[in-house]
């Protein structure tokens, strides 16, 4: 974090309105070095969805174009439905949950023929008929699937606590990592910020979260 040499990236997400091959030159014209990609079912650019049928293929086609646009690939950034409680990482349902362990294998393979070496996902929401706690434990387990998944592919997982999930504070993301094995961070300051928290209120945290913490966005959203 203290590396004043670090890349900078943009969500190709933060452009919702252009075609997809727009928002990549204007993240270039921006002179920004790389590109967090959002892999959101049923909402961004490119879905799941759409790569399924060729994953390798529609892969190694947009490390193709980002290529020519001189851009990294920063991180794919997961999101199994387009509303974050529809098919949550701790779904109660086994069966649920075997759906997103489906999605999240196809996000890997994406991002390891894309070239990626990070890939991002959501923690989970509150459940029905679950304590906070239970819920949150179910989601660690998960996410602690997940980055064992990744590393095994060569990538870094990492979770982003927001706004609506079983994270949405700096102290239930910690309690939330110290339930998790391998789990990494992308931050977004925005979700705390919109809930009239401060800058401090996370800094606070960073030196107990910094060997946690792989990625900060800020993707203009809030």
């Amino acid at each position: 974090m203290n590396d004043l040499t670090a890349k900078l990236s943009c969500a190709d997400f933060a452009f919702p309105l252009l075609p997809h091959d727009h928002a990549l030159q204007l993240i270039k014209l921006l002179g920004l070095d790389a590109v967090d990609l959002g892999f959101f079912s049923g909402r961004s650019h490119l879905q799941p969805e759409h790569v399924r049928p060729n994953v390798a293929g529609a892969a190694k086609k947009l490390a193709k174009r980002l290529s020519e646009l001189d851009l990294e690939l920063a991180d794919v950034f997961l999101q199994t439905s387009a509303d974050p409680a529809g098919l949550p990482a701790n779904h109660p349902d086994r069966a649920v949950r075997e759906q997103t362990r489906s999605l999240f294998k196809l996000a890997v393979e994406f991002a390891v023929n894309a070239g990626c070496l990070h890939i991002t996902g959501l923690p989970g929401v509150a459940q029905d008929g679950m304590s906070d706690t239970e819920a949150r434990i179910l989601a660690a387990d998960e996410a602690t699937w997940r980055a064992s998944e990744a590393k095994q592919a060569g990538l870094i997982y990492a979770v982003e606590p927001h706004v609506g999930s079983i994270c949405p504070t700096p102290e239930t993301t910690l309690d939330f990592l110290k339930a998790s094995e391998g789990v990494t961070l992308t931050l977004d300051y925005g979700h705390f910020i919109y809930q009239g928290m401060t800058n401090d209120c996370v800094h606070n945290r960073l030196p107990r979260t910094a060997q946690c913490l792989s990625t900060i966005r800020c993707d203009g959203r809030f």
